[in-house]
């Protein structure tokens, strides 16, 4: 049985706004961000933070007091940090005038003592003489001659002078030794100026300046070994689980698309009494060789593995509960755990292969809750918001190319046609006033108009002076009637001199049917549009026939017809000689307008203006002449750039969504960082550096991927009759498109980015560790 046609129309009616609050319904439900359970490896692994530290570190102190000059090598003072040193090289000297005044005294009076030592003893003539007496009185006492009394005292005197020479030369020995020993100490306290390395390192730290006063003891510079070692830290709760030998997988923020593994070698005994963190070294199996002081990193150090077991976010896990989404509500389960890192978490029971588990803001869901599932992919999604910056800017890129194209071939075909500048008709001002600007309101109130150029040779002769102006054209303007067979149209001629219009025009150009060298030795013949040509239906060789106001047809011979790309101008532009336009139109003068052309289009008012000023004609530049299909082009310029902006900045709110969801949950760990003495400025840069990376990377990719859009638009074929004449897109290739295009992916990543990383360096780092469950 057949429905009535009202009741189907409810029931159609009813359908529909069923199935419209089942989506309004569905829409308005609480969105739950959701993953879900996997199989893989669990790991059971203790986070730490690491550094590489030089194996050894130097001081080199002062020695002595004094002012210190820094050796060559390292005279530019902080800019020598970095330098290799040897054992032994001179870093710096210290300046110690008294000690050096009395080196060069005591080494004088060493030298002054070697000399005395040299001459003969005081007594040694002396105990000469004594000697020489003593024989004589020994060969003389036994004759009796001498008593023995003067035998004995002259043998007492020898003795007495040995004694005092012996005295003498120890005397002299014992001096020639202190002073030598003094020069010696002098020499070394001088050595001791010299401040020179004492391994072989890196100078890592200059803690001086040349020609300060420096004191005994002073630390000045500090050489570190060449060896450098991994120093990792870890909080006191995991310290226990870890031992010597066991893996661990390092990641360097200077290298941070690589895995570095790594053994644990020791864990030292006492924990740092400020952040009670254990320290730990660790032993790099295969280091980068420009590995250096200072770097910083991330470490996992591995104490177990599970194969093939549920694998569970770990912030999807409060304690021991996990809310799931099940046939579109929420459930709650209790997970036994097993191993845990601050990614993922081993689901030993509790859950099953496929569940949905919640992610985030479970505190703001309820038992049995109907909501609607939002699953996170951050990889997709990052890939998703490059791909949308990469298409954004290509687009961008493409459509400016394309809008932008036309534009430049109707202002190429317009300046070719119609030149830069156009003179037209004399005019006197009605009061005595100067001559208002071109864009005064006033203007016509003000002026007469004189039809016609009475003195076009003295005007062009004139404007030729000007430096801008490259050729000029006087041409005859009127209206005719053109008639061929049975077709009629209303024309625009213009009377030109051949010569002269050919340099200012692109009409020889233009031509795409006859001879240009047709019309110029024929001056019976013209030159048609091509539109207009289709419309009388003749080529070039056949005949037109004119017919002014008031006055009888006049047959021409068709020379040439021109296409200039300007729908209204090959619609009803025809070119005669100046002297057949004349006669034509029977204008007393010869020219209604004079055309320029010149070297920078784009100072087309400013040479208008000087021209209506000195000639006291109306002048016209293009922009004028153009400025409503001018404003036209540049609407849909702009309507194009914004309608495309919007794709790069949904790509924005996709960078912004991810690097949040990271933030979210990467707590503990910026928390870690912040602590160890990370800035706020440097937990930002992470963040900035991702979204700068995707700026980057997307804009250079969609710059390319723009060019080849432009390049393929340009091929493909359309045909536009109408304002232009087209048989294909048009384009222009140009460097601001690139450059705008790069910009403003730039601030909008930059601005998704920006909000992200401001959170993350506003984090608490001590509340965060102290109310962390991971």
């Amino acid at each position: 049985m057949k429905l009535p046609e009202s009741k189907k129309v409810l029931w159609g009616g009813g359908a529909l706004l069923a199935l419209f609050f089942g989506v309004v319904y569905y829409f308005f439900l609480p969105v739950a961000e959701v993953t879900t359970v996997r199989r893989g490896t669990a790991f059971a692994a203790v986070y730490g933070t690491v550094r590489i530290e030089p194996a050894f570190v130097v001081p080199v102190r002062a020695q002595n007091s004094g002012f210190i000059k820094l050796a060559d090598p390292f005279a530019t003072g902080r800019g020598a940090i970095g330098n290799g040193v040897k054992t032994g090289e001179l870093l710096a000297t210290i300046a110690d005038e008294a000690t050096a005044r009395q080196l060069k005294q005591a080494r004088a009076d060493l030298e002054a003592a070697k000399q005395r030592a040299a001459l003969p003893l005081p007594s040694s003539e002396l105990l000469k003489a004594a000697e020489d007496n003593l024989q004589r009185l020994e060969k003389v006492v036994a004759s009796g001659n001498v008593p023995t009394v003067e035998y004995e005292k002259a043998k007492t005197e020898a003795s007495r002078l040995r004694g005092a020479v012996e005295t003498e030369r120890i005397e002299r020995d014992r001096n020639l030794e202190m002073l030598d020993e003094t020069c010696k100490k002098l020499e070394a306290q001088m050595k001791n100026s010299e401040v020179r390395s004492r391994i072989d390192g890196l100078l890592t730290n200059i803690k001086t300046i040349d020609g300060e006063l420096v004191a005994e003891g002073n630390e000045l510079f500090t050489v570190s070994s060449r060896k450098n070692y991994v120093r990792g830290e870890v909080n006191e709760e995991d310290v226990g689980e870890v031992k010597p030998g066991m893996k661990a997988i390092l990641q360097l923020y200077a290298y941070r698309t690589q895995q570095f593994a790594a053994r644990v070698s020791s864990i030292q005994p006492a924990a740092d009494p400020e952040t009670q963190r254990y320290t730990i070294v660790l032993e790099m199996e295969k280091p980068p060789d420009n590995l250096m002081t200072g770097m910083t990193g991330e470490m996992n150090i591995i104490t177990g593995t599970h194969e093939n077991v549920l694998l569970v976010p770990t912030r999807a896990l409060l304690v021991d509960q996990a809310w799931i989404v099940k046939d579109g509500s929420v459930q709650r389960r209790t997970v036994k755990v097993g191993f845990r890192t601050l990614d993922f978490s081993e689901a030993m029971s509790g859950l099953s292969e496929g569940d949905h588990v919640v992610l985030s803001d479970q505190d703001r869901l309820r038992l049995g809750q109907a909501v609607r599932q939002r699953k996170i992919d951050r990889k997709r999604a990052l890939l998703l918001s490059l791909a949308g910056v990469v298409f954004g800017v290509a687009i961008f890129i493409g459509t400016q190319a394309q809008t932008q194209g036309f534009a430049k071939y109707f202002i190429d075909s317009s300046l070719g046609s119609n030149g830069a500048v156009i003179v037209r008709s004399r005019f006197r001002p009605r009061s005595p006033m100067l001559v208002p600007p071109k864009n005064s309101k006033i203007q016509a109130a003000h002026r007469s108009y004189f039809e016609g150029i009475d003195d076009a040779s003295a005007i062009m002769r004139v404007s030729r002076q000007f430096s801008d102006v490259v050729s000029c054209s006087p041409v005859l303007r009127g209206t005719l009637s053109a008639r061929s067979g049975f077709e009629n149209a209303t024309v625009d001629l213009f009377g030109i001199d051949p010569a002269l219009h050919l340099q200012t025009t692109d009409l020889s150009h233009q031509i795409v049917d006859g001879n240009f060298d047709d019309f110029r030795n024929n001056p019976n013949s013209i030159i048609l549009g091509s539109k207009l040509a289709s419309t009388l239906d003749v080529n070039a060789g056949e005949t037109v026939q004119l017919l002014p106001p008031g006055g009888e047809y006049r047959r021409l011979v068709v020379a040439a017809v021109a296409r200039s790309g300007v729908g209204s101008i090959d619609a009803t532009r025809i070119y005669s000689h100046a002297r057949v336009a004349q006669t034509l139109l029977h204008k007393p003068y010869t020219a209604s307008m004079i055309i320029y052309k010149l070297r920078d289009p784009q100072r087309a008012p400013d040479l208008a203006h000087d021209f209506e000023t000195l000639f006291q004609h109306d002048t016209q530049s293009w922009q004028e002449r153009e400025e409503s299909t001018l404003q036209l082009f540049l609407t849909l310029r702009l309507s194009a750039a914004i309608t495309v902006s919007l794709i790069i900045l949904l790509a924005g709110f996709g960078i912004f969504n991810v690097l949040t969801m990271t933030v979210l949950s990467k707590v503990k760990e910026i928390a870690i960082l912040r602590s160890m003495g990370y800035r706020r400025i440097d937990i930002s840069a992470i963040f900035l550096w991702q979204g700068a990376m995707i700026a980057v990377t997307g804009s250079i990719i969609g710059c390319m991927l723009g060019a080849l859009a432009t390049w393929g638009i340009s091929h493909i074929p359309i045909r536009i009759r109408g304002l232009l004449y087209a048989n294909h897109f048009l384009v222009t290739w140009d460097w601001r498109h690139y450059v705008w295009a790069t910009l403003l992916a730039l601030v909008a990543v930059t601005l998704a980015s920006y909000v992200p990383a401001r959170r993350a360096a506003e984090l608490p780092p001590v509340a965060t560790l102290r109310g962390s469950s991971v």
